[in-house]
């Protein structure tokens, strides 16, 4: 089995979209401070501050539906070893739409869409000409069973057009949308099953681990 990380580190300063907050990761207590407290222990605790769309991170569906799910409530069904299928922009394109998926294989449940947006990530650019998922897109996929679609810029729907139906269209299914991936070219032409570990909080968004598992015999997702 081979693993490929598709989440970005979360790191001290970190600006995941230009103008939100910057990540703070600061010692709680120190190692010096907690030989003082409990003696041999000398361990090192943290603490971090950073609103819930830093880095990598899940949207579940009370995101956008009052009555929806949690990040904690999400099933596991929808989180883990999820047959997954990659595909790139088209070129010259700036959204992905229903006919792009036409090679979409049997079965599989995560989409994750490759544009090369994440090389600005963290950067001033991360937001400039970002592709997105069409309306269209967004109901053929789910209508194929697809219940997790993921890209590596800072917005599944289009930036600054005002709403998010693709948004809307996915989660209002009950499924999973995952935005800021990254290394999703080394998962073109792949068969692989794809993990996404959020910590059970009960928030509507939040960070995870996102990783896929690519293994040489899987012939048929």
């Amino acid at each position: 089995m081979k693993y490929i990380e598709l989440s970005h580190p979360i790191t001290d300063g970190m600006v995941t979209f230009p103008g939100d907050p910057p990540v703070s990761i600061d010692i709680y207590m120190s190692r010096e401070e907690m030989r003082k407290k409990c003696g041999d222990a000398a361990a090192l605790l943290d603490k971090i501050s950073m609103i819930n769309t830093s880095g990598t991170y899940l949207d579940a569906p009370v995101h956008r539906f009052e009555n929806g799910t949690y990040i904690s409530d999400i099933p596991l069904e929808k989180l883990v070893e999820l047959p997954v299928q990659a595909f790139k922009i088209p070129e010259g394109k700036f959204c992905f739409d229903k006919e792009d998926f036409q090679e979409l294989k049997t079965g599989v449940r995560a989409v994750l869409l490759y544009t090369g947006q994440d090389q600005y990530f963290n950067t001033e650019l991360y937001a400039e000409n970002a592709k997105y998922l069409s309306v269209e897109g967004a109901k053929y996929l789910v209508e194929k069973g697809v219940v997790f679609v993921g890209i590596d810029g800072p917005l599944i729907d289009q930036l600054n057009s005002g709403d998010c139906p693709v948004h809307d269209i996915i989660l209002g299914a009950d499924g999973v949308v995952c935005e800021n991936m990254t290394n999703l070219e080394q998962l073109l032409g792949e068969n692989a099953v794809l993990t996404a570990v959020p910590p059970r909080v009960r928030m509507a968004s939040f960070p995870a681990r996102v990783f896929a598992g690519v293994k040489d015999y899987i012939n048929n997702i």
